[in-house]
């Protein structure tokens, strides 16, 4: 895995700040609403949860108080990346949809359609579920870990990556009846254009329980502002069919680890940059960052 750090800025266009001291605050809120019943009572409706960064920095000097200087001065919105944490999957994403109960950051490619399903689930109490809808009459049709499935638009669902990094990708996968899946990578610009695609053999997935785990990694071209995984089907079927995929991760590694609950590569704003007067030539600010989605 590569060295920890933060990188924040324009997808395509990140830069690595200074490291904090040890200690950085990181809470995460809820966000949502509180709705009055009229019989009584009431409903919490959660709609994600969102990080508010506070980084403290001690004895900057004034080239690295620039950078955040910069960031601070210039129109947001950017993205981070935090590599002390594992998974650069949301939470939906990388639960099978658990944490908001659909299919938020998955699309269907070419065939069939995607869900939030409680059918089958390896943890915690659901799965996402591809239905192929009709037979697979041919390969190459699955899902990508994108929202959109036009892969036009991007938005918090789409890792942010960064060029020269190798990334893994991996899911436990079961399906309804016998059939065969790759999974892959793709690299695409801030523009987005796709700029690399790549993808593992086939594995044939077991239709009894999840002891089928498919990964693949791959190293970002130049030009790398996101990071989609994809999973593929490599045979085809006589029939229709359900793949279903939990516990997702797409991490900076060479190769598959333990699987955790993704934070995401989250569009964040810079709430605020407090600067100090400078100590001796060296400076102490601290900012802070809020995630938007």
């Amino acid at each position: 895995m590569a060295a920890a750090g933060f990188w924040l800025g324009p997808p395509g266009q990140l830069v690595q700040l200074p490291q904090p001291p040890p200690g950085i605050e990181a809470g995460r809120t809820r966000r949502g609403a509180v709705h009055e019943l009229a019989g009584g009572g009431a409903v919490v409706d959660v709609t994600g949860r969102g990080r508010a960064y506070r980084l403290s920095y001690d004895s900057l000097t004034a080239d690295e108080l620039a950078v955040l200087e910069q960031l601070a001065g210039l129109p947001g919105p950017y993205r981070l990346i935090d590599s002390n944490r594992r998974n650069y999957l949301t939470a939906n994403q990388s639960s099978g949809t658990d944490a908001l109960a659909d299919a938020t950051g998955f699309s269907a490619f070419t065939q069939g359609s995607v869900a939030s399903s409680t059918a089958q689930a390896r943890t915690r109490s659901r799965s996402l579920a591809w239905s192929t809808v009709t037979a697979l009459g041919a390969t190459g049709r699955g899902i990508r870990l994108m929202t959109d499935p036009a892969a036009a638009t991007p938005d918090a669902t789409w890792a942010a990556g960064r060029a020269g990094v190798t990334y893994t990708v991996s899911s436990y996968v079961r399906t309804s009846a016998a059939v065969s899946m790759q999974p892959g990578i793709n690299f695409y610009s801030a523009t987005p254009a796709l700029l690399q695609s790549n993808s593992g053999a086939g594995v044939a997935v077991s239709t009894s329980d999840w002891t089928t785990r498919l990964s693949f990694a791959d190293t970002a071209p130049a030009g790398t502002a996101y990071v989609i995984g994809k999973f593929f089907n490599t045979t085809t079927t006589g029939a229709a069919i359900t793949v279903f995929f939990d516990d997702l991760q797409l991490e900076e590694a060479g190769s598959a680890s333990a699987a955790v609950l993704g934070t995401g590569t989250p569009i964040v704003a810079i709430d605020q940059l407090s600067d100090t007067y400078p100590l001796a030539d060296y400076y102490s600010p601290e900012l802070t960052l809020i995630e938007l989605s």
